[in-house]
């Protein structure tokens, strides 16, 4: 979310709904047990890397995806997404849409 050096209220609620998939409780209990431990952006690569449940890369993974393009797609917040999937082994792939019908 600060990789664009702001945090839109579009981002802040993406925020919000991380929250609420984890449970507030356990939303809670992460921030609680790394507060104070996050201090550059090295700590918090340090951090990112103890995520070893492929659900909650993936669950981590979407909401920042979310954030990122909230706004519009900065470099740094392309930089930060390419660092998560290099480091989390995370593929993606384009999607393209649907195709329009003569009905459409």
């Amino acid at each position: 979310i600060r990789a664009d050096g702001t945090a839109s209220s579009g981002e802040a609620g993406r925020v919000a709904g991380l929250a609420a998939a984890f449970g507030d409780e356990e939303y809670q209990r992460i921030l609680g047990e790394e507060q104070g431990t996050i201090e550059s952006e090295d700590d918090l690569w340090v951090v990112v890397a103890k995520v070893t449940s492929q659900d909650s890369r993936d669950l981590i993974y979407g909401k920042l995806m979310e954030c990122a393009f909230e706004g519009g797609l900065e470099k740094a917040e392309s930089a930060c997404l390419e660092k998560l999937q290099n480091l989390w082994d995370i593929k993606v792939e384009a999607i393209e849409p649907p195709k329009k019908t003569p009905e459409d």
